[in-house]
């Protein structure tokens, strides 16, 4: 991996699933030059692997925050992931 590039997991709340968010998420992440994926979790909530330059990844993050207009983000955590340790296949959305 580019030395340049982060990963990181996030772990988006609030209204987020049935909305559209995936789908938001995945045009968003094209729109940054952002490569990852996306999945619902059982909680409600939606959790993103993201993996681009530093700059990207928070262009990136202010579109989450605002997600697809029928969601309601309450909050996004943040955590920073080894490149290494990604299984994308158990993710439903790779972008």
């Amino acid at each position: 991996m580019n030395s340049f590039l982060r990963c990181e997991k996030w772990r988006v709340h609030g209204r987020v699933q049935r909305v559209g968010f995936r789908h938001f998420s995945m045009r968003a992440a094209h729109r940054h030059r952002i490569q990852g994926a996306a999945r619902n979790e059982p909680d409600g909530t939606v959790e993103i692997i993201a993996i681009g330059t530093p700059s990207d990844l928070e262009g990136y993050y202010r579109d989450i925050l605002k997600g697809p207009s029928l969601s309601n983000v309450t909050h996004v955590e943040r955590y920073p992931i080894n490149y290494d340790t990604i299984t994308l296949d158990a993710y439903d959305l790779a972008f």
